[in-house]
């Protein structure tokens, strides 16, 4: 804990006894100072002791007290991450001229405040803002790794704007956006008792003061009170979990929700990077006979292309898409199935999307027509007029994996599952993943694509804590460091990894450590000592065999 500069401020206040009437002794004090920041020059510093002169004068010649404040910092290193709190004792003493008073003590005890989630209506919208903010100290929460894993569960009575999305860092005191490549997203929906829940995973830096922010659609009415209960998770972090749990007033939609009523546009996002647009993606608009489905049962006999120009249409450079003109309008109470026919290379197709819109058609009508498009579609949702203008369509990447390896010996001795750690880092030095070998000495590195791309990354040995010259318990390690490579390509179905090492070869390297209990070097130290010890106890013996040959001879010359 250090003292912060300039941070110390002093309030006097004057208590004139002279002037004191009758039983109320003391109500006449007044404060003649008020929160004045002390001078740099009355601060004192000697280690850990900080002294504070202040100055009186302005209590004249009356009795008076003054009261001091001032800020502490504490070192990161301090906190205890399994109970996220550090403890601390400071102690005060204070006198004035040849007066000295009593001296106190206190404990303080500061917490690291992990995680905090909260919400709040967006104003004249339909929408709900959350705000997370983790790691307020910026602290090492994990050890291992350099990254931390947030997972945020979303009611199921709300649907994520991916757009929002949107995380920062603080730098200097202020909030500045965290750049893409410094953290990752994705989403996927899963489901539970409460019905298909939104699930959004980053991956953002530990040791950082970060917020997170992103915006919600509530389902219902305007009018209707929605409860949503939205819980926010950093994983294997003590204390790592909050909830945000409130009622919201579903909000009357904005002028342009709902547009016009015979057309629909759509959003292509990647699931992986939430907020990110794909362009080139191409779809197909079908108009589906529900009459025919309900005879055959057959999905895919019964569509039709909604019109020549909606077939394997691409999106734009901003992942949008849209169907129906004012010439060629999109039919009230029939159900429409949008297509994804050829996704972006890197991707995989999503599921269809169901549509069906109200426009001028009465509520009977719709009504009627919906329940007959629900035996038809599964369960899955179908978008109406209120949400035909924020279709999102995500695309998941293909997938694919690659093991890093390496080989450990131990030269002189023999090792043991788990004795010695590992850690692969990325081109930036951050560590991903640390490992230990097992006990033929193999050190694997399990690691998980969603990208096509060439990655770098280095493996180097753990020098566990102690260790003086890289030497520990008559170990010496090896601190050389291995880069690897990493090249992704896309396959026809999956990503296909190649690992190559060091100058492009396919012979996972091996890291070897030493065993060895010699004596220090010639002419060092610890070989004086011995020599020393070595010669006294040499000295001890000489004198301790001389006096028993003597002992024996004076007792007859017999040898016991």
């Amino acid at each position: 804990m250090s003292y912060v500069a300039n941070s110390a401020k002093y309030t006097l206040v004057q208590n004139p006894y002279d002037k004191h009437t009758g039983l109320h002794r003391g109500g006449e004090a007044k404060e003649v100072v008020t929160g004045r920041t002390l001078a740099a020059d009355n601060v004192s510093r000697n280690g850990n002791t900080v002294t504070f002169s202040i100055p009186t004068t302005e209590l004249e010649s009356y009795a008076g007290y003054a009261k001091l404040t001032y800020k502490t910092a504490v070192k990161r290193g301090e906190l205890d991450t399994s109970t996220n709190e550090v403890k601390f004792t400071n102690k005060a003493s204070a006198g004035s001229g040849v007066k000295k008073f009593d001296s106190g003590k206190g404990d303080v005890i500061i917490k690291n405040n992990v995680i905090k989630k909260s919400g709040e209506q967006v104003a004249n919208s339909n929408r709900i803002k959350y705000t997370i903010l983790v790691n307020e100290s910026a602290v090492a929460l994990k050890n291992g790794t350099d990254f931390l894993e947030l997972v945020d569960t979303m009611d199921a009575k709300c649907a994520l704007v991916p757009s929002t999305l949107k995380v920062y860092e603080q730098v200097n005191g202020a909030w500045s956006p965290l750049a893409d490549k410094d953290y990752s997203s994705k989403m996927e929906q899963v489901k539970d008792e409460s019905g298909s829940r939104t699930k959004l995973t980053l991956e953002v830096p530990d040791g950082k003061y970060l917020k997170v922010e992103y915006e919600v659609i509530p389902t219902g009415n305007p009018g209707e009170e929605v409860s949503l209960s939205n819980t926010a998770e950093l994983a294997g972090v003590t204390e790592g979990s909050a909830i945000d749990e409130q009622k919201w007033k579903i909000q009357n939609a904005s002028a342009s929700a709902g547009g016009n009523g015979y057309s629909i546009t759509m959003t292509k996002y990647d699931a992986q990077q939430v907020g990110a647009t794909l362009e080139g993606a191409k779809f197909t608009l079908y108009s589906v006979d529900m009459g025919q489905v309900a005879d055959d049962g057959n999905v895919e006999n019964a569509r039709t292309p909604f019109d020549e120009a909606a077939i394997d249409v691409p999106t734009d450079a901003n992942g949008k898409i849209s169907f129906g003109t004012s010439d060629k309008k999109m039919s009230n109470c029939v159900l429409y199935q949008l297509v994804e026919t050829k996704a972006p290379v890197g991707y995989a197709k999503a599921d269809p999307t169901w549509i069906m819109l109200k426009g001028s058609a009465s509520d009977k009508d719709y009504q009627a027509a919906l329940t007959k498009a629900k035996d038809i579609v599964d369960g899955a949702e179908i978008i109406d007029d209120t949400k035909k203008d924020e279709i999102w369509v995500y695309d998941n990447r293909m997938t694919g994996k690659a093991v890093i390896n390496a080989e450990k010996v131990l030269a002189g001795g023999t090792f043991k599952e788990g004795q010695f750690s590992f850690a692969l880092k990325d081109d930036k030095d951050r560590v991903l993943q640390t490992v230990t070998n097992d006990a033929m000495g193999n050190v694997s590195f399990n690691v998980d694509y969603n990208k096509a791309d060439t990655y770098t990354y280095t493996i180097s040995e753990v020098v566990p804590e102690g260790a003086e010259n890289n030497v520990k318990d008559h170990i010496t390690y090896d601190r050389t460091q291995h880069k690897v490579t990493v090249k992704v390509d896309n396959g026809e179905r999956n990503l296909v990894a190649t690992v190559t090492y060091d100058n492009g070869s396919s012979t996972p390297p091996t890291f070897t450590n030493r065993y060895s209990t010699t004596l220090p070097e010639a002419g060092g130290a610890g070989l004086t000592m011995t020599y020393l010890a070595g010669a006294s106890l040499l000295c001890f013996a000489a004198t301790w065999m001389h006096a028993h040959r003597h002992r024996d001879r004076d007792r007859g010359g017999r040898r016991e």
